[in-house]
């Protein structure tokens, strides 16, 4: 009898353990890609990272166009950049799923320490909602992000190179066509 109540009572918190144990943040290095899943109780999963795909197109043209929008000076935040639909076609992004993929691009002669680029395809019917730290060593820096719009793609960029990026609190929050995409 004890034993069937053990193994009972190990089954019912099975799902608490898991729960506790699913991970808080998602570390991204440089050329990593990986796909979360996010349950409507909030709980997240992640793949294992793989190596990124080559950069697309879209992803091409996207960059070009952070790299022409000048920053709005002495902002805490920056504004969301809106993306030039004309440039390149939009792959489509897979439902129930958001694949990040975080990129070292090579240096430039703009840019001769290199750059930085963050993509994240969001799957779900809301928007996505995270926070992100850029990471050197032990060192850690938070930096602003804007939230993705469901079924679309977001974009972060740094015109620097780090290490890898913590991605933490990952949501899934309701939005409704007009409103309005809000960086934090």
């Amino acid at each position: 009898m004890l034993r069937k109540f053990c193994l009972l009572l190990g089954l019912a918190l099975m799902p608490a353990l898991a729960a506790a144990q699913a991970p808080r943040t998602v570390t991204l290095g440089r050329g990593d890609s990986i796909v979360v899943h996010i349950a409507p109780d909030g709980a997240v999963s992640a793949g294992a990272a793989a190596v990124a795909a080559p950069i697309s197109d879209f992803e091409a043209a996207a960059l070009a166009q952070m790299n022409a929008t000048t920053l709005v000076e002495d902002a805490k935040v920056q504004p969301p950049i809106p993306l030039d639909r004309g440039r390149a076609t939009r792959p489509s992004v897979q439902p129930g799923q958001v694949r990040i993929t975080l990129r070292a691009l090579a240096p430039s002669s703009a840019r001769p320490n290199g750059e930085m680029m963050l993509s994240l395809e969001n799957g779900y019917d809301g928007a996505l909602r995270y926070r992100a730290a850029l990471r050197n060593g032990d060192r850690s820096m938070p930096t602003d992000v804007c939230i993705v719009l469901p079924h679309k793609f977001g974009f972060e960029h740094w015109p620097y190179p780090f290490e890898r990026v913590e991605i933490g609190e990952l949501r899934v929050i309701p939005w409704h066509e007009g409103d309005a995409v809000t960086c934090e």
